[in-house]
């Protein structure tokens, strides 16, 4: 089937946008196959007509309209009446017409009437924004190519579901992983035993290898592979946390690698390393509770989002954004054909562009409610009285944000402790030339450690302690590593924290000293070693108190365990109450 396309735009705003659109869509080799006419203003002159008498009637033998919006409105329409550009854009909404409109971003002041319009379509439509004239045709074509998909004329598999050549399950799947899922998916979904017996019982299962020909898809090297990255490059999240509202430098720059499992877990890690934390009393328990600013499940909900529904074939990766005032979440992709943002927060039905990856994630509890991630989100934000959070699309690209708290008088967050991280980096560079950002090269408890005795070079192990929560045990413990950062000077009651190296001391920290312009992370998992770490010195811990010690969520903590298990290098042996962790290796 072929298909008539109608231009619309002011006439003299783009006439030659129109022109080259209309060459392009006849002439490109894939798209010109369904296009069987394109009109525009300047092959049908309307002469002594008015623009309505000879361009409306044209919509009637039209079935997608393409709407071009600029700054201006047209130039002698008089007040009250409508611009003709408007007049059709009615016409194509009363016809039921297939619309894709267009919103050129301009320096120039936009037009009221035209603001408006804008404003009109974005209600019952998502419409793109063009940040140049040449980035058009590429919007045409990826609107062109989800329309012909929605009804099935560009029938291809999808890039999860593409067998990745030459991939075998003896050299590619990592067996362990494998078997931490099952485990995993058994406890949290009821995953039946039977499918589970092999792993190509398991991938044949799930739909990420063929039962015939033993192919495995991309999706099945993304999530089980040992070097996911062969599957998809740009399979990566990228984290920054930048010091104030803008993306700009200096910022903390992360770049997690791995299956998608781990990227999930490390990304939510950063966040809650660079968002403020508040320290309970112990009135209810032994421990104390830890609020985070931000809910950690509101967090990690937003980036399995990302994970889950984001374009693979793309170039781009996920990106995480830390804000003083907010959180964005960027996912190379696009919303369903048709579909609107307010669509998004309504309750609506399940439409994941990756199905295969996104059912995996729900059998291993990454995905809480099928259908109900941003319901979820929006709870969340709302019991820890944040404001509703925002979506939107810009250029192919989604983005989901996260607002934090702010004060009414100056707009910023009231304990800006993004802010403060990277100033406090910026201090320290003026003693030694260099930049220590301890949260590339240490665990958070461990930077707020040192944070806070470089602020109070008088304070104790436990005066810490009970400052942030944690156990004097696991102060001390991070105060051991931190001897090439921080030393102490004197003695115990007269002495001080002073910053630098202890001299004569090697260094028990690697690559903790950097540039604030360029850090990324590309280390093994740094959070199963300090959980390692903790274990083999106190055996009969709890996870809950690992949580505490170390500064990272319970949730961290069990994945980290798991991942110690997995490589054989820790054991429980005994019950939950009376049990112990054995250290293999």
């Amino acid at each position: 089937m072929k298909y008539r396309i109608f231009i619309s735009s002011v006439q003299s705003e783009f006439a030659d946008e129109r022109r080259a659109l209309k060459k392009y869509l006849l002439t490109d080799p894939l798209l010109s196959g369904f296009v069987e006419s394109v009109f525009v203003f300047e092959d049908h002159p309307a002469a002594k007509k008015r623009p309505g008498e000879i361009y409306l009637p044209k919509l009637i033998d039209t079935d997608i309209y393409i709407g071009l919006f600029g700054s201006q409105y047209g130039n002698r329409v008089p007040k009250g009446e409508l611009s003709p550009t408007e007049q059709e854009y009615d016409a194509a909404t009363a016809r039921g017409l297939t619309k894709w409109i267009y919103v050129f971003d301009r320096e120039e002041p936009v037009d009221p009437r035209m603001a408006l319009l804008r404003k009109k379509a974005g209600k019952d439509h998502t419409y793109r924004h063009v940040g140049r004239k040449d980035m058009l045709n590429q919007e045409v074509y990826a609107s062109f190519i989800s329309f012909l998909k929605e009804r099935n004329q560009l029938v291809r598999e999808s890039f999860e579901a593409s067998a990745l050549s030459g991939a075998t399950i003896e050299e590619d799947i990592d067996h362990d992983r494998v078997r931490w899922f099952v485990d995993t998916a058994r406890r949290e979904r009821k995953l039946a035993a039977k499918v589970c017996e092999t792993d190509e019982k398991l991938l044949t299962h799930l739909k990420l290898m063929d039962r015939r020909s033993g192919a495995l898809s991309r999706a099945a090297v993304m999530l089980f592979g040992k070097d996911p990255q062969t599957a998809c490059l740009s399979a990566k999240i990228k984290c920054v946390c930048c010091a104030g509202t803008q993306y700009r430098r200096p910022f903390v720059l992360q770049v997690y690698e791995g299956d998608l499992f781990d990227q999930v877990d490390q990304a939510e890690i950063f966040v809650l390393n660079h968002v403020d934390t508040t320290v309970g009393t112990r009135n209810d328990s032994v421990q104390a509770p830890v609020l985070h600013e931000i809910p950690p499940r509101a967090i990690r909900e937003v980036i399995v989002n990302a994970i889950a529904h984001r374009d693979y074939e793309s170039n781009a990766s996920v990106e995480v954004r830390v804000f003083s005032n907010r959180i964005e979440v960027w996912n190379p992709g696009e919303l369903p054909p048709g579909k609107t943002v307010d669509w998004l927060f309504d309750e609506h039905e399940s439409m994941p562009y990756n199905p295969l990856i996104a059912a995996v994630l729900y059998q291993a509890r990454y995905i809480e409610h099928v259908g109900s991630g941003i319901e979820d989100v929006e709870a969340a934000c709302a019991e820890a009285g944040l404001p509703r959070t925002t979506i939107e699309v810009r250029n192919r690209t989604i983005v989901h944000t996260i607002w934090r708290k702010t004060t009414k008088e100056t707009g910023k967050t009231s304990k800006k402790t993004s802010k403060k991280k990277v100033e406090t980096s910026k201090k320290t560079s003026k003693k030694t030339g260099q930049i220590f950002l301890l949260p590339d090269g240490l665990s958070d408890a461990a930077r707020k450690i040192a944070e806070t005795m470089l602020s109070n070079p008088h304070m104790s192990a436990k005066g810490a302690a009970e400052l942030l929560g944690l156990t004097q045990q696991g102060v001390q413990y991070h105060l051991a590593k931190l001897t090439s950062v921080i030393h102490h000077e004197g003695g115990d009651r007269n002495g001080r924290w002073v910053f630098g190296p202890k001299p004569n001391c090697r260094s028990s920290v690697k690559g903790s000293v950097k540039t604030v312009d360029k850090i990324v992370d590309k280390s093994v998992d740094k959070t199963s070693e300090d959980v390692f770490n903790i274990l083999k010195t106190n055996p009969r811990i709890t996870l809950d108190q690992v949580a505490k010690a170390i500064g990272l969520s319970v949730r961290g903590v069990e994945q980290a365990v798991k991942r110690l298990r997995i490589a054989k290098r820790i054991k429980k042996v005994g019950g939950k109450k009376l049990g112990h962790w054995e250290v293999l290796q």
